[in-house]
């Protein structure tokens, strides 16, 4: 083991001004009583971000910088990211968004205590930067929620009836080598869900510990991928959902009949 509790994973590119202030939140706001590193994963920037990153080292920051030497694409930027962090615990954070420091220390917590949970989820904060306030939550957990290994059929219902996109999770290292597999016909955290409960439990927390922000301090109006997805992708969901349930078929958690079909249906 590398000793490092918790690897911040942040995929990048050509978006140095948003880095710089990701890094700042970092340095100024990121105090934990255990060892952490960011480890940061460039797909070939051609602006100043290598310099952004290298003064944040200079200045004694726990960073490890990755650049590749050609764009592979947004999704194999998430996953090297991910796939690159020694800690024990993975999070992803986008290079314009922020953490909850205390937030995430008590998850850490959490996952310790319950060393049978794969990953943990919560909502996150919609986030006003320039007036500094949350705005709402992107959705809601009512109280923490532990489902158990392989129980797909409850926890599709769950996340159904509950609106919920597992997408803002902390993950327990030794799980996601073998969950996180590319699938770019489908939206990734349904089918992330589904190998994280193949291979343990897996939690649904209700305090928060990540800021996605909407109103950005650096500039107005930010091209912002995950908003452009929400627009655009509702295949790219529906068949993340569906992927979900062929695994909870395949593992014998749910039957496939005429009925059971079409409730799923009705469903997605």
């Amino acid at each position: 083991m590398s000793g490092i509790k918790l690897s911040i994973c942040i995929p990048t590119y050509n978006r140095e001004a948003y880095l710089r202030n990701a890094l700042t939140y970092c340095e100024n706001d990121y105090k934990f009583a255990f060892p952490f590193e960011i480890v940061i994963c460039d797909n070939a920037s051609t602006d100043g971000t290598q310099q952004v990153v290298e003064e944040f080292i200079a200045r004694g920051q726990p960073i490890r910088y990755y650049k590749r030497e050609t764009n592979a694409g947004a999704a194999a930027n998430v996953t090297s990211a991910l796939r690159l962090g020694e800690g024990e615990y993975l999070i992803y954070l986008a290079d314009d968004d922020m953490l909850i420091a205390d937030a995430v220390a008590d998850t850490i917590r959490y996952l310790d205590n319950n060393q049978e949970v794969t990953c943990a989820h919560a909502p996150w904060f919609l986030y006003d930067e320039v007036a500094k306030t949350d705005i709402t939550k992107f959705y809601n957990v009512e109280e923490d929620r532990k489902f158990p290994h392989g129980s797909f059929g409850d926890v599709f219902q769950y996340i159904c009836e509950g609106h919920i996109f597992p997408e803002i999770a902390i993950y327990r290292s030794s799980a996601l080598r073998s969950a996180w597999i590319p699938r770019e016909f489908c939206f990734y955290p349904f089918p992330f869900l589904a190998h994280f409960l193949d291979q343990g439990a897996v939690s649904f927390l209700q305090r928060p510990f990540y800021r996605s922000i909407v109103n950005s301090a650096i500039a107005r109006d930010r091209p912002q991928e995950g908003t452009n997805d929400v627009m655009t992708s509702w295949d790219r969901y529906r068949g993340g959902l569906e992927y979900f349930l062929y695994m909870g078929v395949k593992r014998g958690a749910m039957t496939l009949t005429p009925e059971t079909r079409l409730k799923y249906d009705e469903m997605c």
